[in-house]
């Protein structure tokens, strides 16, 4: 599973003591606040535009002649479409702050509601100077608490704001023009009927924002994780979902993946979550240990209160070679030799940890930007959910008994044949077929369907990789992918290192695959990635 992303965390720039409240949930919570607002001011500027240009046209039939609307009314009018448009712009493009976030949308529905109760001008000499039944503002407060998520108390005292705008123009109205002769009534109880249905609306919409900030709530502490929370998804897969998150404290940003228990076939017996849980732990502190740069670096693990397992990681900008070669087609021999050494170097220090891969595939190969390096390669995955030996101890395995675990496009043969050791060269063959990936934009064997892949592995010959590409090449790179896709592990490379041996030798015969070659690539093909310094990570990939 590979995903790709910009992030925006609009939480960087509120502040503990926010009195709202709305900075302590998630970033994509706060968004969907932020585009609530925006939805909601889109909807007031066009039903207001909408119930202006109808109240012209009306009163144009009912006078029988062309008229303009009162200077005064268009000049409300405007104002009150042109802030909505002001505020929906704002919201929707982020250029509004987290911890200003409150106070704009609080204003925006006093202002909103003080542009409808602007109708009322004027309203004691309509006639009878009756104003029964609800009126428009109070609908508009409701549904504003529906699509906007604030904290109930600010929502009662803006409901209640906005409620008070009707009765205070109503009253402004009286003050100024008088009670007109012959007016039926007191202006006074015309008031108090329309004020009390509209303390009644922001009583509900306390009622509504209570619900919904609660749900929104909810959802926060679902994405929070011991000291880090949920900000973004940025992939998912069979096993799970992984999600860019941050820490309380500090400013790094890392990636989440959280695992399904049901991934690993737990029937819900409780001795068997017991040793999952075991087994998770110590294959988490045994890939915490690798110290290779070239490892993905694992800052901590847990389970949350439903069960899920999670793993935090640092958080990658690249793009995993699965994709690379996709999008950009095969690599030069120097470029491929290059990568496959960064990856030897991470197998070897697993491997002598007891720690072994048996997923190595493209998609679990990052090349990253680190710094001003380019084409930094890091290995995804080690041990997470699949082996770990511990001297004095067998192989195990996070999967359901019986299933093997691995790519069938990258599955060592005595993998498939279930053989009861397998060491560190089934992550060797693994890597002869990256390497074959990288050369010729192809699988070593395909099918359709992935015990046809399996069986070729077991039993064919794989087709040399000049046969399979326009690449050019070197005999000495052919041979070493030829022996690292061995059918007998005895007859692969012995071990990481020296694999890695092998290709240096190889590299020296080659071009050099330089940090300024590479930079000049990612800058023609991921120039997003080359347009500033790295802030943490803007895209990262990982298998599950």
């Amino acid at each position: 599973m590979t995903a790709e992303f910009r992030a925006h965390s609009r939480s960087d720039s509120s502040h503990a003591s926010d009195p709202s409240r709305f900075a302590e949930l998630d970033s994509q919570t706060q968004d969907s606040a932020f585009k609530g607002v925006s939805v909601a001011a889109s909807m007031y500027a066009a039903v207001y535009l909408a119930a202006f240009v109808s109240d012209w046209i009306t009163q144009i039939v009912a006078d029988h002649r062309f008229q303009f609307p009162a200077l005064a009314h268009i000049i409300y009018s405007a104002l009150s479409i042109g802030y909505a448009l002001y505020v929906a712009f704002r919201c929707r493009r982020g250029r509004c702050p987290t911890i200003a976030f409150a106070r704009v949308a609080s204003l925006f529905l006093v202002a909103s509601s003080l542009g409808i109760s602007l109708h009322n001008w004027g309203w004691e000499r309509w006639g009878n100077g009756e104003m029964a039944g609800v009126s428009w503002v109070g609908v508009w407060i409701i549904l504003y608490s529906c699509i906007v998520t604030l904290p109930p108390r600010q929502v009662l005292v803006t409901c209640l704001l906005a409620a008070l705008t009707s009765p205070a123009v109503a009253l402004a109205s009286v003050l100024v023009h008088g009670i007109p002769a012959g007016f039926a009534g007191s202006p006074w109880i015309a008031i108090t009927r329309l004020t009390i249905p509209l303390l009644i609306c922001a009583g509900i919409s306390y009622a509504v924002a209570y619900r919904v900030f609660k749900m929104a709530t909810d959802v926060s502490k679902a994405r929070r994780l011991g000291s880090y929370q949920l900000t973004e998804k940025i992939g998912a897969g069979g096993m799970g979902e992984v999600w860019k998150a941050k820490h309380k404290m500090l400013a790094r940003p890392a990636a989440i993946k959280l695992i399904r228990p049901e991934s690993f076939g737990m029937s819900g017996d409780d001795s068997e979550g017991r040793t999952l849980l075991r087994r998770f732990e110590r294959e988490a502190q045994a890939t915490a240990m690798l110290t290779s740069p070239h490892s993905i670096m694992l800052y901590d693990f847990g389970i949350a209160g439903d069960g899920v397992f999670y793993y935090v990681m640092e958080l990658l900008e690249g793009r995993d070679l699965k994709s690379l070669i996709r999008d950009c087609g095969p690599v030069p021999a120097e470029r491929a030799v290059y990568f496959l050494r960064a990856a030897c170097d991470s197998l070897a220090d697993a491997h002598h940890r007891g720690l072994i891969h048996r997923d190595i595939k493209p998609a679990n190969l990052i090349t990253c930007r680190r710094g001003r390096d380019f084409d930094f390669i890091k290995v995804l995955d080690f041990g997470l959910v699949k082996s770990v030996r511990e001297p004095g101890d067998m192989v195990t395995q996070l999967t359901a008994s019986g299933v093997a675990s691995g790519t069938p496009g990258f599955m060592a043969p005595e993998m498939v044949t279930g053989e009861s050791t397998v060491d560190g060269r089934a992550d060797i063959y693994a890597l002869g077929c990256v390497g074959y990936w990288l050369l010729t934009g192809q699988l070593v064997f395909d099918g359709a369907t992935p015990m046809s892949i399996l069986i070729q592995h077991v039993k064919e010959t794989p087709p040399r990789v000049s046969s399979r590409t326009e690449i050019d090449v070197p005999h000495s790179v052919e041979e070493i992918i030829q022996a690292c896709l061995a059918k007998n592990p005895g007859d692969r490379p012995a071990s990481a290192e020296q694999l890695g041996d092998m290709l240096a030798g190889a590299a020296a015969t080659l071009p050099a695959w330089t940090r300024e070659r590479a930079e000049a690539w990612w800058r023609t093909n991921l120039p997003r990635l080359c347009a500033t310094p790295p802030e943490g990570g803007a895209s990262t990939s990982a298998a599950t």
